[in-house]
């Protein structure tokens, strides 16, 4: 298939032409492409140790996601957490 289209669509290219495989379509009725960007996100951190379930369960309902876990042997782990700062 990809040779099939490949066929259909060549045309002669002057020197530096690029075919973007919009034969036929007139310029004024292109739209026009446009890049919005945004602001970097960001993001306040939380490190609690051992958190219990329901400290987890309580930083979800404000916001917080959990993003990482590490073991750190002797019973101990870190969690991390993130969020959108305000």
């Amino acid at each position: 298939m990809v040779a099939e289209m490949s066929q259909k669509n060549v045309k002669p290219q002057a020197q530096g032409e690029i075919d973007m495989g919009m034969t036929g379509a007139e310029p004024d009725s292109m739209a026009p492409w446009s890049i919005e960007r945004s602001a970097p996100a960001k993001w306040e951190f939380l490190t609690q140790v051992n958190a219990a379930e329901a400290d987890i369960s309580r930083y979800g309902d404000e916001g917080w996601e959990l993003v990482s876990v590490r073991d750190h042997g002797f019973n101990e782990s870190i969690y991390y957490f993130k969020r959108p700062k305000n």
